[in-house]
Order: structure tokens, then C-alpha cells, then sequence
């Protein structure tokens, strides 16, 4: 049994000449794909089949302080990574079933715009804050700008090899560095790209667990999650002095 896109075949097979023994046949079976476009299914010895229905689309959503429920007029699709606009009236998000591309949405249904092309998974937007670029992360290796209304190509900024890998997390009030996860399974770091120029990257933690990190709004301080703290078990958020991350650390959960 294996996938095709959404869809499940079965054929015969000869596991000793490691060959197929017939025609893959449909089994009329759609199922649910993580966001590298992997298929959630598996096959019991007995030969009974489990698998992920495929959900459909889905859609954005406000929710207020008091729970209270609205959607954005937007249709549905297979967001993921959303990143809601400085402004507020817009969102950047990957979209699964459209080539893992990066997409702008205007909330009051004004605007569908695709950002990006190509090949390689396209991920993590990230605002600038005036609203006019966005960042994001390119086959997991590479980080690039585009602006925000798509007038103008792509800018590869930085990038490593693998099996390294990059995404961009949050960004200075003035647009003029970014905090960056840094991953090397099974190690994650935080670390600042200076945009430049001179374009210059500095990992700012150096304990392999740092990760899901966020800038706070005057830029001073970083928060994130390690588990530095618990033995390598679930993760506490950490909250450190910016860019100077030496100057203090406080466990702010428990």
C-alpha cells in the first residue's frame, strides 16, 4: 500500500526480487498529508488499515478575549504558518495543496495574492514592521525576502547547508535584525541575522534546547522555550535580556 498525493493504491508484491507483482489499483481512500506532503496511514499485520480522513479545508478565524467566534472572509485551503499583518488586515500563510507556497490574504476578502514559486517547502512568513516585506524560510535551509505586494523578486539573505537548518522567528522594531531558530537535530539555538549590510549571523544561545522564540515589542527582551531547566523533559519559557541575552535570565512558567 502506498500514496499517491491524497489518494492510497495497493499492489501485489514479491518481496524477495523487491518487485511489484501487478497494476497499482486505486483504493478509493483520500487521506490526510502532513505539511511535507507525507501521508498519515498505516497497515496492520492482519492487514487492517487505519488512516487520517483528509480534512478538507480550513479556515481563518477571530476569537476575542471573551471567546466570542468570527470568520474572516477568506475561503478554505490548507493554511498553515499564519502570520497576521502589522495592520491586522492581512495574513501570510503557507498553503499545502497549492505547491507549499507562501500566499497574502486580505481578512475582508479584498485580496488573494501569491507570493512565491518554485520548488522547496516555503514557510515561516514573517512581517517586516512596516508591513512592506516579508521573510520567510526556503527548502528549510535558506531565509528570503519578498515584498509584501509581490513586486519584486525573491532575496536569497542567508542560508546554510545541511543538515542545518534555518527559520525565521521575529524581527527588531526597526527591521534591522532577526531572531533566528538555528536547528542541527537534535540541537536547537536561537540566533540574530543582522540584515545589513554587512549581513552577518551570531547564534546568541548555546544550549541546543532554545527554540519557539518572539521578540517583545520594544525589542529588549526574548522569550522562549527550553528545557535547559528540566532535565531535557517539558519545556519551560525563558525569558532573556536582547541582543545582550548575558545581561539576565528568568523561568517565567513552571
Amino acid at each position: 500500500v502506498f500514496a499517491r498525493g491524497h489518494s492510497l493504491f495497493a499492489a501485489g508484491f514479491d518481496s524477495r526480487t523487491i518487485r511489484l507483482t501487478g497494476e497499482p489499483r486505486a483504493m478509493d481512500v483520500q487521506v490526510q498529508t502532513v505539511f511535507n506532503g507525507a501521508p498519515m496511514y498505516a497497515v496492520a499485520n492482519n492487514g487492517t488499515l487505519v488512516y487520517a480522513e483528509s480534512p478538507g479545508g480550513r479556515r481563518f478565524l477571530w476569537v476575542d478575549r471573551s471567546g466570542n467566534e468570527e470568520f474572516a472572509k477568506t475561503g478554505e485551503r490548507m493554511y498553515a504558518h499564519m502570520r497576521l499583518s502589522p495592520d491586522g488586515t492581512r495574513v501570510a500563510a503557507a498553503v499545502s495543496d497549492a505547491d507549499r507556497a507562501l500566499w497574502v490574504f486580505g481578512l475582508d476578502g479584498s485580496l488573494v495574492q501569491k507570493l512565491t514559486s518554485g520548488p522547496g517547502r516555503h514557510a515561516m512568513p514573517l512581517w517586516s514592521p512596516d508591513g512592506k516585506h516579508i521573510f520567510f524560510t526556503k527548502g528549510d535551509r535558506a531565509i528570503f525576502r519578498v515584498s509584501a505586494d509581490g513586486s519584486t523578486d525573491e532575496e536569497n539573505l542567508f542560508g546554510v547547508e545541511s543538515p542545518r537548518r534555518l527559520d525565521p522567528l521575529s524581527i527588531t522594531p526597526d527591521g534591522k535584525r532577526l531572531l533566528v531558530k538555528w536547528e542541527q537535530l537534535p540541537q536547537f539555538d536561537l540566533g540574530v541575522l543582522e540584515l545589513g549590510p554587512p549581513r552577518a549571523f551570531t547564534k546568541i544561545t548555546q544550549s541546543g534546547t532554545a527554540r519557539d522564540g518572539s521578540l517583545s515589542p520594544d525589542g529588549r527582551w526574548v522569550a522562549y522555550q527550553s528545557t535547559a531547566s528540566t532535565g531535557g523533559y517539558e519545556g519551560q519559557i525563558i525569558v532573556r535580556s536582547f541582543p545582550d541575552v548575558q545581561r539576565g535570565q528568568w523561568v517565567v512558567s513552571t
